[in-house]
């Protein structure tokens, strides 16, 4: 079958694109808030453990998020798919009944 909504599907590519990146830049941060606490002094300490901890949540919950979002599109698609699919085969098999009646 061909694939159609390729909208869709490139939407959901770029949504997971920016789930990588948004993981990556919650590392990121984590690493930078460990730098912070180690070379910050008493300031930086608690600046760091902040970074690190904001960090760490903001990232992983963005990054879930753009990949359920991503996969949510993939399940419409796939249920679409599905029920084109399904429409076929009952054309197939009963050809009378998708003719219209006869008056």
């Amino acid at each position: 079958m061909q694939k159609r909504y390729e909208a869709l599907r490139t939407i959901a590519r770029i949504l997971r694109v920016v789930a990588y990146i948004i993981a990556a830049l919650g590392v990121l941060s984590i690493l930078g808030g460990v730098l912070m606490l180690v070379l910050g002094g008493p300031k930086g300490a608690a600046q760091g453990v902040m970074v690190s901890v904001f960090g760490a949540v903001y990232g992983f919950l963005g990054a879930i998020m753009m990949l359920a979002y991503a996969e949510a599109i993939h399940v419409f698609l796939d249920i679409e798919e599905h029920a084109r699919s399904v429409c076929a085969i009952l054309d197939q098999r009963l050809p009378a009944a998708a003719a219209p009646a006869e008056g």
